[in-house]
């Protein structure tokens, strides 16, 4: 392809030039440094016969360079150089000695004031109240704000080498090279170094063998329980000499241990001893454990006594527990061999707390299930401090016989809150607000009643609104005026349990509950006005944070349309869109769903994370099997109804997998999203509005606006915000930098596309196509971002520019060698305003 420039753009070119010479020599991170002085450039690790995890060592390293916002550029070192230190200290001393003058006036008059008290107090008079001014206090410069923003450079100090070779031989010795060698060279250019920590690793040492000393001395019992799950070991022969490995073999047993009573047990009573000379690069290890010391009062000497394995004796739970209340009275009740403690009234069912109690009198002491019952309790949400102890039992005659103690500090459980917000719906922002009732302990069972009513505005984009006639400027209709109202009352209880438990295998599950809700929405939009009348109903079971499942039982739910507009009305008429127009017909949705979502996502840990989520929905099926076999009449379109309206009758599903690869101040995250609805008998012709596909949007392929890509290779002269499809397949890639402390950019790429699982004569080449539609109707798009983080949320500006767009010729689909008039039709950039990230 020949690519040829105009005389404007020629001459814009010359004129870049000079100006992209003069940032990059703007650009040397070194220009602020003393001759004597080198930046830091890099850190590289040069490992000689041993492979160990690089990071783990750089870690290690005393001195960092500069942040790396991406690859090989150190933005914050840049933005702290656009501080020229002559110029600061220039414009420094001129507002030092403007604000010494504007301090000194103010001082004068501060004591003309203290004098005039003074005289009037003496005379008499009444004393009016002083007043004095504030000093003023100087203000940070240009080159200082910048200064601040940014970071220093990183000036090179070898005295931290040798400390960083110490550190590094130390952390070889750890990992079983105990002859490793290191040292350090410096290689410098134009005022930057690179330091290189050579390892020489030389031989690694292996063990030889594994023994337990436990035996050789009185133990007790333990050393049978140690034997029993020694098969789990990480200790193998053969394998490289250790200590991390060691620790992690330290806490294995004693998890082990502390799940068979073995409750006053740590790790540190586990120590281990080598021994290296037999044969260079062999380990023999030995593992023992110290028996618990205690004091003889009497003989003033030490007494080793073998570790005990307990029971649990006794459980007292306090259920309204106050730390505030000196000498409390209790009343007590027992209940399926628990005490119940309580002051003046019991604030829940007993049957609540003992589901949820995971260890039992009589069994012996497992912690696990000890932390299962604190997060079932605590699961509850009723209360806002818990206590569990043990301790041992002094109303027995039984040594080895634990009393627990569990206080429960209640938490409130009635509120009344008003809240507002700023929403995000597809591509539309508004404001709602909210006024919400709730209720956390409802029957004294844990169950949370909630009575809220919603109301909002929006600004949508009507369905008759084209891309040449919208007036948003490209910021996702928050230039345009609220025109979407918005009221919805709504009722919800969650249950701690299942409601219905059609199978024992469900009682592994921990933290299941349940959510019934039911709920009006009322929307008053340009082109129509709809009612939702809804009842749901699911399951949720999340045994941790990374695991959830959830089932939503077959809802109902009943839409309808009317007042619709002329206009409205004359768009879905004169396409004759039966497609279009069975999205916008009076419907009733009958779906049941279940859905997966995993996350080893973790706060303040640096990791690559994953995410993904999948779900299976289905409607009508069971409505239409019913009314067949009942022999039901259809209507003229051979559709069954409820009420007089059709239902809906389809099938979908969705995946969607992120991954998240985290670095110190940058972020490298991949998405994929795919999705498939198929329309069935009773509904064909559409999905519905709210159960379709679409494509754009600040959330997905960023470069378009929502509802106007696709279906496939479709290319509508309107450019109508009107494209919904029954498949979705999408891309994306973003890399996340930090800019400033609450500032960070972006750069992305998304990929994608919306199709249509039948063929439409009214949209040519909607309809997905394997030989057709892959690649070649793939569209993408790019951009660059800025994000403010604002701690209560994230406010997120993204430029976006299509670069190939499938609904055009197939030999002209790419931006290069467009004319200004095809960019404009076909390439328009987007400026997208959103609130958090996009995904």
């Amino acid at each position: 392809m020949t690519l040829t420039l105009t005389k404007q753009k020629r001459f814009s070119c010359i004129l870049c030039l000079p100006l992209m010479a003069f940032l990059l020599s703007a650009c040397n991170p070194a220009k602020r440094l003393q001759s004597d002085e080198l930046l830091l450039d890099r850190n590289i690790i040069v490992q000689n016969g041993s492979d160990l995890n690089e990071s783990e060592i750089t870690s290690i390293v005393k001195q960092r360079t500069n942040v790396y916002s991406l690859t090989a550029f150190r933005l914050r070192l840049h933005v702290y150089n656009m501080g020229n230190p002559k110029r600061i200290e220039r414009v420094n001393k001129r507002l030092n000695a403007r604000l010494d003058r504007k301090n000194e006036k103010r001082k004068l008059i501060n004591e003309n004031r203290i004098k005039q008290r003074e005289i009037d107090s003496i005379a008499g008079e009444k004393v009016k109240r002083l007043r004095l001014k504030k000093m003023k206090q100087k203000r940070k410069c240009l080159g200082e704000i910048f200064q601040s923003a940014g970071e220093a450079p990183k000036i090179l100090d070898s005295t931290l080498n040798q400390k960083t070779n110490n550190q590094i031989r130390l952390y070889m010795y750890k990992k079983g090279y105990f002859e490793a060698e290191v040292r350090d060279s410096i290689v410098s250019r134009d005022n930057r170094a690179t330091v290189f920590y050579v390892i020489d690793a030389n031989i690694p040492y292996t063990i030889h063998s594994y023994k337990h000393e436990i035996e050789k001395n009185d133990h007790g019992v333990i050393h049978k329980y140690i034997d029993a799950i020694e098969k789990e070991s990480l200790i193998h022969l053969g394998d490289r000499f250790d200590m991390d490995l060691l620790d992690e073999e330290r806490e294995r047993i004693t998890t082990a241990l502390r799940d068979s009573g073995f409750h006053f047990f740590n790790k540190e009573y586990i120590y281990y001893q080598y021994d290296t000379t037999e044969s260079r690069g062999k380990i023999d290890l030995y593992m023992d454990i110290y028996n618990i010391k205690s004091k003889d009062p009497i003989a003033d000497t030490i007494i080793l006594t073998p570790h005990k394995r307990y029971t649990i004796g006794s459980i007292d739970l306090y259920t309204n527990f106050d730390s505030r209340i000196q000498n409390p009275s209790y009343e007590k009740l027992n209940y399926n061999n628990l005490d119940f403690y309580y002051q003046n009234r019991l604030n829940i069912k007993p049957k609540v707390l003992d589901k949820r109690m995971d260890y039992r009198p009589g069994e012996f002491y497992n912690h696990s299930d000890v932390e299962s019952a604190f997060k079932r309790l605590s699961n509850l949400g009723l209360f806002k401090i818990i206590h569990m102890d043990f301790e041992l039992d002094t109303d027995t005659e039984n040594e080895n016989q634990l009393r627990s103690v569990v206080e429960l500090e209640p938490s409130k459980t009635k509120t009344f809150t008003m809240e507002s917000d700023g929403t995000r719906t597809g591509e539309a922002l508004g404001v709602e607000g909210s006024v919400i009732l709730a209720n956390k302990n409802l029957f004294k069972k844990a169950i949370i009643g909630e009575i809220s009513l919603t109301g909002g505005l929006e600004a949508q984009k009507t369905i008759v609104q084209t891309d040449q006639n919208d007036a948003s400027n490209d910021l996702s209709g928050i230039a345009s005026a609220f025109n979407t109202v918005e009221i919805s009352p709504r009722t919800s209880l969650i249950i701690p349990s299942y409601l219905f438990k059609f199978t024992h295998l469900l009682d592994y599950h921990t933290n299941p509950h349940t959510e019934i809700a039911t709920s009006y929405n009322f929307q008053m939009r340009p082109d129509f006005t709809r009612n939702i009348f809804s009842f749901t109903g699911s399951t949720i079971i999340n045994e941790d944070p990374g695991h959830i499942l959830r089932f939503d039982w077959p809802e109902f739910s009943l839409i309808n349309i009317y007042n619709e507009s002329p206009d409205f009305l004359d768009r879905i008429n004169g396409l004759n869109d039966q497609f279009l127009a069975a999205s916008y017909q009076d419907h009733i949705i009958s779906a049941a769903r279940v859905s997966y979502e995993f996350t080893n996502q973790r706060l303040n840990q640096l990791r690559n994370n994953f995410y993904a989520k999948s779900t299976l929905e289905q409607a009508g099926n069971l409505l239409r099997w019913g009314f067949e076999r009942s022999n039901a009449t259809p209507n003229e379109q051979g559709a069954y109804e409820i009420f007089n309206t059709q239902f809906a009758q389809y099938v979908k599903s969705t995946v969607d997998v992120r991954y998240y690869r985290n670095f110190k101040k940058s972020q490298f995250v991949y998405r994929v999203y795919a999705g498939v609805g198929v329309p069935l008998e009773n509904y064909s012709n559409a999905l519905p509005f709210q159960k379709a596909f679409y494509g754009g949007g600040a959330n997905g392929i960023r470069a378009w606006k929502a509802r106007t890509l696709g279906p496939g290779a479709y290319l509508d002269s309107t450019r109508a915000f009107d494209k919904t499809g029954d498949m979705r397949f999408e891309v994306n890639a973003e890399v996340r930098f930090d800019v400033i402390d609450w500032i960070e950019g972006a750069l992305f790429a998304d990929a994608g596309n919306i199709w249509l699982v039948n063929e439409d004569s009214l949209r040519t080449n909607g309809h997905f196509n394997w030989k057709r539609s892959v690649p070649k109707e793939i569209a993408l798009g790019g951009g660059i971002g800025l994000r403010m983080d604002l701690d209560f949320f994230l406010i997120r500006f993204d430029f976006a520019l299509p670069l190939y767009n499938p609904a055009i010729a197939d030999n002209s689909r790419w931006i290069f060698g467009k004319s200004n008039e095809d960019i404009e039709l076909f390439f328009k950039p987007q400026l997208v305003l959103g609130i958090g990230y996009p995904f």
